[in-house]
């Protein structure tokens, strides 16, 4: 029993050979499951980079947990320079609300 090539078996129960080179994990979405594995990756990575516990108090990902940090401080820090720019534009405002009300 086999098909007119005399390659493949034909009968009830034994799979075509388009269904034999099918993938069995998301078939047809090879792409998919690409971009699946990367993204995986870059989060594992990202997980262990940043957010890990190891059990040595200092470790190869301290450098660029601390670089981070420092950029996280610095973002959130307000200069000196511009602490009189904030309280000269917070004056303006408040005058603006007053004429608005009183208009």
């Amino acid at each position: 029993m086999a098909d007119h090539r005399g390659k493949i078996p034909v009968g009830k129960g034994i799979p075509s050979e388009s269904e034999l080179l099918k993938p069995l994990i998301f078939p047809n979405s090879q792409r998919a499951f690409k971009i699946f594995n990367s993204v995986l990756a870059a989060g594992i990575t990202v997980y262990f980079v940043f957010f890990h516990k190891f059990p040595q108090e200092d470790h190869c990902f301290m450098p660029i947990r601390n670089f981070v940090e420092e950029q996280k401080a610095n973002f959130f820090r307000v200069r000196p320079e511009d602490e009189d720019y904030i309280k000269q534009k917070a004056a303006e405002l408040r005058r603006e609300e007053e004429l608005k009300k009183t208009a």
